[in-house]
């Protein structure tokens, strides 16, 4: 299971960076066209696409691994109250 959560959600991510650098590479973007790239990919797909991988944790899994789960959950809540100071 670990597995297939890895090949299914990060590969793509590396995969779409890999094509990126080759297209930089080859010249095939203008700078204009590379940063309205950048921007599509971290403001819409990478934050979709982590959604997405979110929504498919079960409760089954979460609790399958309880210290992963509640290093996430006091990670994320101390954080939130960094920015918020």
């Amino acid at each position: 299971m670990f597995f297939n959560i890895i090949f299914n959600d990060i590969v793509p991510i590396f995969v779409v960076m890999a094509l990126g650098y080759a297209g930089a590479k080859m010249n095939a973007f203008t700078p204009s066209q590379t940063q309205a790239l950048n921007k599509v990919v971290l403001n819409f797909a990478l934050p979709a696409a982590l959604f997405v991988s979110i929504t498919k944790a079960t409760r089954e899994m979460l609790s399958e691994d309880l210290t992963l789960t509640l290093v996430s959950l006091i990670g994320i809540v101390a954080l939130f109250f960094v920015c918020y100071w």
